[in-house]
């Protein structure tokens, strides 16, 4: 391909509110296009995309794996409904089908192993990406660790153990002397503008474990859901509507927390009318949940339910009830490993790159269960295993990773073109030489990018940095005065003239 001829041009500079170093350098190096309806893979970019395609491919195809097309839709419900209308014996298994869109997707029915894991894991190996597979609730997630990545994880600083805040195995310390401290009396204390944990901590002259936190939400059929935590820490979701068995869960309005009988930012489950078990929730009553951390402690500080109050020597069961007890907590910094109960977990910044996990029952879009037929006759339940990589991060992270401070390093196996054809100089002959070795090489079979454009040098070999690929061969003037064309590899500094023959 003639660089004259290519679309897209490079770029200076990026423009504002680029994001990562990566996406920067991909758009000034003509992969991609911000547009309004989204970034567009310009022709180098998609040649990307496409060698990721193939080495994917390859990886799934080793595992018997088939390519299919699947539709706009919930293609897990999708493939769990192909596999009951075409799947009826264990004859049949396993089958992995798999995909590409925006993500690349690969699903193993009835897999008794986590086969598709392997794949993805040697997926990234092949990308030559460092990617941590991550502990999660159902699998594990895939990050690149990176100072600046947009999601994050827990990672021990002494194990290594790594998880999603949802999954991490974490230990809550006794707070105070001994978590067994004598009760004091319930007392009743001004505390203006202490709305926030951090601020009533700080007016008490009191640890955050030392206080309890509330999280109100509302649940299936305007349920009011109270849930109490020690201060020093958040409250999952995933855990409360587990929990609960709810399907749907969303932030209690402030409307809604006063007809409870709370007061925003004062709230307590003390005095408000509570469901003293699960089997008695009912719409006109609260249902509260306290995590487990609540027993690590003693004489805690909490809200009043009233504006500018709260109160202190708060303990459990006395002074207030819960509907049930529960771990419903979220790990924070700076908590003991539960893995290795030594280390502390640590947030780590990074980039989700996708994710792998195993559904022991498959079911469709209408909610049917698909089966098969065991070596007995008997129907089984189909088992899947899901296994998804996000492309644009999965390119993100692949520069991210190879880059120095002039532009893009690709590896050998993903870099759109192998060869950086350069034409530098007046001469004729010198026109003549690089238009005939980029003839040669194009008959060889190699995958080159002819810079015929007449600019300067320092243009041409700025580019040539920018774009990345693995060789750069330069045809001037001086180079054949000096006996050939000069020879460099981008990922090194060190140049050679080798004899014009010899590159062809």
């Amino acid at each position: 391909m003639r660089l004259s001829q290519l679309f897209g041009k490079t770029l200076r500079e990026a423009p504002a509110d680029s994001g990562f170093v990566a996406r920067q350098l991909a758009i000034r190096a003509a992969l991609i296009r911000p547009t309004l309806n989204g970034d567009v893979y310009l022709p180098l970019g998609w040649r990307v995309r496409e060698r990721l395609y193939r080495l994917i491919r390859a990886e799934l195809d080793a595992l018997d794996g088939q390519e299919f097309h699947a539709p706009p839709g919930d293609p897990q419900a999708l493939v769990a409904e192909l596999g009951r209308r075409d799947i009826n014996s264990y004859r049949d298994l396993p089958a992995v089908l798999y995909s590409f869109d925006d993500f690349a997707r690969a699903y193993a029915l009835q897999a008794d192993t986590h086969a598709l894991l392997s794949a993805c894991v040697q997926i990234f190996e092949n990308c030559d990406l460092r990617a941590l597979a991550v502990e999660a609730k159902e699998g594990v997630e895939f990050f690149l660790p990176h100072p600046n990545g947009d999601d994050t994880f827990m990672q021990c600083d002494s194990c290594g153990y790594a998880a999603t805040p949802a999954a991490a195995d974490f230990i809550v310390e006794l707070c105070g002397n001994d978590g067994d401290e004598t009760l004091s009396p319930l007392e009743k204390v001004a505390t203006p503008n202490c709305n926030t944990i951090a601020a009533l901590a700080h007016f008490l002259n009191l640890p955050k474990c030392q206080t309890l936190k509330a999280v109100m939400y509302t649940g299936d059929e305007g349920e009011f859901v109270f849930v109490v935590v020690r201060g020093d820490l958040d409250v999952s979701e995933h855990k409360v509507r587990r929990a609960l068995g709810s399907k749907t869960l969303r932030p209690a309005t402030e409307a809604e927390i006063i007809a409870a009988g709370a007061v925003p930012g004062y709230a307590s489950p003390h005095g408000l009318r509570v469901a003293s078990n699960p089997q008695s929730r009912a719409p006109d009553l609260v249902t509260v949940i306290a995590d487990e951390s609540i027993h690590t402690g003693s004489n805690y500080a909490a809200g009043a339910n009233e504006t500018g109050y709260h109160f202190i020597n708060v303990n459990y069961p006395r002074d207030f009830s819960a509907t049930l007890v529960a771990d419903v907590a979220l790990p924070v910094d700076g908590l003991k490993c539960g893995d290795c109960n030594k280390g502390l977990l640590r947030d780590t910044p990074g980039l989700h790159l996708g994710s792998c996990r195993q559904i022991e029952k498959a079911a469709t879009a209408i909610g049917v269960a698909a089966t098969y037929l065991d070596v007995t006759g008997r129907p089984q339940p189909l088992a899947l295993e899901v296994c998804e990589i996000e492309m644009g991060r999965l390119l993100t992270a692949i520069i991210e990773t190879h880059r120095d401070e002039a532009g893009i390093v690709w590896p050998e196996s993903l870099a759109p073109f192998d060869i950086h054809l350069i034409k530098l100089g007046k001469a004729p002959e010198t026109a003549t030489a690089a238009d005939g070795l980029y003839a040669e090489l194009l008959m060889k079979g190699e995958k080159v990018l002819y810079d015929d454009r007449d600019e300067s040098a320092g243009v041409k070999f700025a580019d040539a940095d920018l774009i990345g690929l693995p060789t750069r061969i330069t045809v001037s003037d001086k180079s054949l005065k000096a006996g050939g064309v000069e020879v460099k590899r981008r990922a090194s500094a060190e140049k050679e003239i080798a004899p014009l023959e010899s590159s062809r």
